[in-house]
């Protein structure tokens, strides 16, 4: 029951690999205190409850910077926008579902102001509002044996479809008391409160904030203030360069992809792991060796391979979004 539960919540636990990511620093972040409101109540839009932004007593500062290191990733223009078309690639039913829920500015445009209620009602909300919340993103209106199948198959993608079968009559059965055939959404909420309160929290539990990162780590400076020793080039100086260099390091990507996409082959990684003991000096040191031999505009070149080796949000953080 609790794996179903869990697989049921949204999924804001985040990738190991980036979950020290921040801004960079200095950069800030489009929320001005008197923009700033509240609008209570819960309504059919769950999301309309908190829009357009929450009140900044409820939001600290760290955890919007954080929303914006995380919005970043999300690749929004200059204005800090998204358009809802970038997410038009999510194929998953319940994604755009989800996707339906989240309020639209102009030009069907997603503000990082509702991206921020979002994540502030995941993690703010009471429980029970987050639990129905959680079962309108699912459906209109009743669950039905055939999408509590397809839930299923989901969840356990190697069973065979005899056991989801047997699986969803199972859960219909245990949740559905009155023999509708289907689920209602009054139905699932007693059916939630069923659980030992402590489970229910644990796997509702979506901290703006992940608890393995200490509020320190948090306002830390994303760059160290020293210099290198080369001239600017096309606008690109020395600083960028150390914070590519740390962000890397920090959110532990791995930096021989983005060397071979500056054309940097194996042997010149396994010298600079040799000449260098920590990653960041290594990083670096192959960015600072590119710059010197590359010639053509290197800023470009950069970019692309950022984005090429999947750091695209450090690309963004760098070089693309000053607010």
């Amino acid at each position: 029951m609790l794996q179903m539960l869990a697989f049921l919540s949204f999924e804001w636990n985040e990738e190991e690999h980036d979950s020290r990511s921040r801004p960079a620093h200095g950069e800030k972040c489009p929320l001005r205190r008197d923009t700033l409101n509240s609008r209570g109540g819960v309504v059919a839009n769950w999301l309309d409850s908190c829009h357009p932004v929450l009140p900044l007593e409820i939001m600290t500062v760290p955890e919007v910077q954080r929303c914006w290191s995380r919005f970043l990733m999300l690749r929004p223009d200059q204005k800090g926008n998204m358009s809802r078309a970038q997410l038009a690639n999510v194929t998953d039913t319940f994604g755009h579902k989800l996707l339906d829920q989240i309020p639209l500015a102009d030009e069907d445009q997603i503000t990082f102001q509702a991206y921020c209620s979002a994540v502030c009602w995941l993690s703010r909300s009471p429980l029970e509002t987050r639990f129905r919340g959680l079962f309108q993103t699912m459906t209109s209106g009743t669950i039905g044996k055939e999408q509590l199948q397809t839930l299923l198959q989901n969840l356990y993608p190697r069973e065979d479809p005899k056991t989801i079968q047997e699986l969803a009559t199972l859960y219909l059965s245990e949740v559905d008391k009155r023999n509708q055939g289907c689920i209602d959404e009054e139905q699932f909420a007693t059916w939630m409160k069923s659980f030992p309160h402590h489970m229910l929290t644990s796997v509702m539990h979506f901290p703006i904030i992940p608890s393995k990162i200490t509020l320190l780590e948090e306002l830390q400076p994303s760059f160290p203030t020293a210099a290198v020793a080369f001239k600017d080039r096309s606008g690109m100086d020395a600083k960028q360069l150390v914070t590519v260099a740390a962000e890397m390091s920090l959110k532990r990507r791995d930096w021989k992809r983005l060397a071979n996409n500056l054309g940097l082959v194996e042997k010149d990684c396994f010298r600079l792991e040799q000449e260098h003991l920590d990653v960041k000096s290594q990083i670096l040191a192959m960015l600072q060796i590119w710059l010197r031999t590359c010639r053509e505009t290197p800023l470009p070149l950069l970019k692309a391979a950022l984005r090429l080796s999947g750091n695209t949000d450090i690309c963004n953080e760098v070089f693309s979004l000053n607010f």
